[in-house]
């Protein structure tokens, strides 16, 4: 009697160890691919709207990424793209029609900003109407492409300037760190409840 219940409890005890294994192992893996998805899909989850771009306003959009991650966006910047001296940049033969009247660029323009606009709602401190695309020829024939306020001042929202002090905001502090404080804020409270 005592040998078989010595055997059921070996073999209980080796039944609970494989399956304490397995489920470490499954966590394991679980997490590592958790992980590297996380990393893989971080940006490209946010994109719904940035995924269906391709060609020179995929480039526009990646551009406007780097201004949002970098915090361009939030000190009302401009950005260069590139020129045509570099091969990551926009077509030659795009920069090149539009310099001669084509709007296909301001085509690719428009796309990649309203996918942008779409894709990062959190971006609201911008005046996407103010917002332009920018294109320049130098002495050796080089095209030069740069994302900025164009012909106004600043492509920043009234009121979102850094020196803005009209209003306490809540506690949150001025400007356009403390608005975006206050978003955060207020997106938060709303994913609590």
């Amino acid at each position: 009697m005592k040998e078989k219940t010595k055997q059921k409890t070996k073999k209980l005890l080796v039944i609970f160890i494989v399956v304490a294994m397995l489920i470490g192992n499954l966590q394991i893996i679980s997490t590592i691919n958790s992980s590297y998805a996380a990393e893989k899909t971080a940006r490209s989850t946010l994109e719904y709207f940035g995924k269906q771009l391709s060609g020179d306003a995929r480039k526009i959009y990646d551009a406007m990424f780097h201004m949002y991650s970098e915090g361009i966006f939030m000190q009302g910047k401009n950005y260069e793209i590139g020129s045509t001296s570099d091969t990551s940049d926009l077509s030659i033969q795009n920069l090149t029609n539009f310099a001669n009247g084509n709007t296909q660029l301001l085509t690719d323009y428009g796309q990649a900003r309203d996918a942008f606009q779409n894709d990062y709602p959190d971006c609201f401190y911008v005046d996407w109407d103010q917002l332009s695309i920018r294109v320049t020829k130098d002495t050796n024939g080089n095209f030069h492409t740069s994302l900025g306020a164009g012909r106004s001042d600043t492509y920043l929202l009234r009121g979102m300037s850094e020196n803005r002090c009209d209003m306490i905001n809540g506690g949150y502090g001025t400007g356009i760190e403390g608005a975006v404080k206050q978003y955060e804020a207020k997106l938060n409270e709303i994913v609590n409840k």
